[in-house]
């Protein structure tokens, strides 16, 4: 007769200690290129916003985030963000404005 596997238990960490405005660790690049992204550019990846978008009409509201793992090589390359399920480029932004 064999014995009954064992369940093993896997220790999370609890939703309410973990703060998800703390920059992680696991991808200091990505961490840069965001704070990079701010400072050039005042682009509030990471914040929900309210954006314009040159082409489409009306606003779009979201958490913006930056829709590549890094930013391009070159800043004059096109910078992919996301805001829900549009995609868009750095450069079609009309007007961002960050919400409380």
């Amino acid at each position: 007769m064999r014995p009954a596997p064992q369940q093993m238990e896997i220790p999370f960490c609890d939703a309410a200690d973990h703060d998800a405005s703390a920059p992680s660790d696991f991808f200091p690049e990505r961490e840069q290129a965001i704070r990079q992204l701010h400072e050039t550019f005042g682009v509030m990846v990471g914040e929900r916003v309210r954006v314009t978008l040159r082409g489409l009409p009306g606003t779009f509201t979201g958490k913006l985030v930056l829709d590549a793992l890094l930013l391009p090589e070159s800043l004059r390359d096109a910078i992919p963000l996301r805001l829900n399920r549009i995609t868009f480029d750095l450069r079609d932004i009309e007007t961002c404005e960050r919400l409380v």
